[in-house]
């Protein structure tokens, strides 16, 4: 009844489905399960709450969930989340614009975040206002707030083509909205800061709980739905990336894995906010300008490390490097290590000489 349909914030949505019944494979989703999670989200959107402050400023603009009229709510609830099991008749000629099926209704941004508003045409497919949408794809992208994490004044959504990768993430975030709401904070929902950082964070925390390599690349969609100022970012770490950061957090080599965690400690920025939660990391967001800042960011924090099997994996993984060339780059920083330890002198230049001429005339 439900599938991972390759678009991104379905994906998502569908992750968090499936974290919210307590299923990874969607195709294991019954009718009963789909009806616990439409009532769910019924309670969730239309009581006043931290819930709903999420939506109205960040996801679904003017929906129906909290408009005053108890008839509008009620028809805005049986179109989003329930028409998934009673499709009206004068769309089933339409195909649905995310999966393919027989469309329920035509969505706008009322119903799914950063489309056009209702009854605009411009830029719309066919020229026709809205998109045709299904309602089990309807369903799933209202459980959008929970696949995400706040950021900010938007949200967070993580996918990867890896379905593994993309659950893990989005079933911690559903797990901790959760949890946050279930303890009636009249503080609401904490927003955290540094996309950049939490972006990272997630995918490293999800290649160490799920021993993944990371073999697909995973982009995140940091977005805002809000009034006249909805807005989105888009980050992508190339599956190269992804790899490289997967093979490095579970090494053999227990202390190349502790190497990493030392550079990755020292980053944290805890000049104005103690909690880490809260706080930017510099190694994190320098691995998204990754593979283009290779040199810079090999010679800024991998050098710190004073690790070569650290520095070898970076070669072979970022760099394309094959073994011989590493292991000639090893001989000949062995041998330049033995002519420094003889004349101190040439270690200094070698080391503080900005331009290539004299630095080549020098070796």
């Amino acid at each position: 009844m439900l599938r991972y349909t390759g678009h991104p914030l379905v994906y998502v949505c569908v992750a968090a489905l499936g974290s919210y019944i307590g299923k990874q494979d969607p195709a294991s989703l019954t009718a009963e399960d789909l009806y616990s999670a439409a009532r769910f989200l019924e309670r969730l959107y239309t009581q006043p709450g931290p819930m709903q402050n999420l939506i109205r400023g960040s996801v679904f603009f003017n929906a129906g969930y909290y408009q005053p009229s108890e008839s509008i709510r009620t028809a805005y609830v049986q179109r989003t989340l329930y028409s998934w099991h009673a499709q009206p008749p004068s769309h089933t000629k339409e195909k649905c614009s995310f999966c393919g099926g027989s469309a329920a209704y035509r969505a706008n941004r009322e119903d799914v975040p950063l489309l056009n508003g209702r009854h605009v045409y411009n830029f719309s497919a066919q020229g026709r206002a809205g998109l045709p949408i299904c309602g089990h794809c309807s369903l799933a992208l209202h459980m959008l707030p929970l696949g995400c994490t706040k950021i900010g004044r938007g949200l967070l959504a993580v996918h990867s083509e890896n379905p593994h990768i993309t659950f893990a993430i989005a079933d911690r975030a559903c797990r901790a909205l959760l949890s946050t709401i279930s303890m009636n904070s009249a503080e609401g929902i904490t927003a955290l800061s540094f996309e950049r950082t939490r972006f990272i964070e997630m995918i490293v925390s999800a290649f160490a709980e799920q021993q993944a390599s990371g073999d697909h690349s995973v982009s995140g969609y940091s977005f805002s739905n809000y009034g006249a100022d909805p807005m989105i970012h888009i980050m992508t770490i190339d599956s190269g990336v992804a790899e490289w950061l997967g093979n490095m957090l579970h090494h053999p080599d227990a202390t190349l894995t502790a190497a990493w965690a030392r550079l990755v400690a020292g980053a944290w920025d805890a000049r104005k906010q103690p909690d880490q939660a809260l706080q930017r990391n510099a190694v994190y967001e320098a691995v998204l300008n990754l593979p283009a800042s290779a040199r810079l960011f090999s010679a800024k924090y991998l050098r710190k490390t004073r690790h070569f099997g650290l520095m070898a994996l970076f070669c072979e993984r970022i760099l394309d490097m094959t073994p011989e060339q590493i292991a000639l780059l090893r001989a000949l920083g062995d041998r330049f290590a033995q002519h420094a330890r003889l004349k101190r002198g040439f270690f200094h230049d070698f080391t503080r000489i900005q331009e290539y001429t004299p630095w080549r005339r020098r070796i």
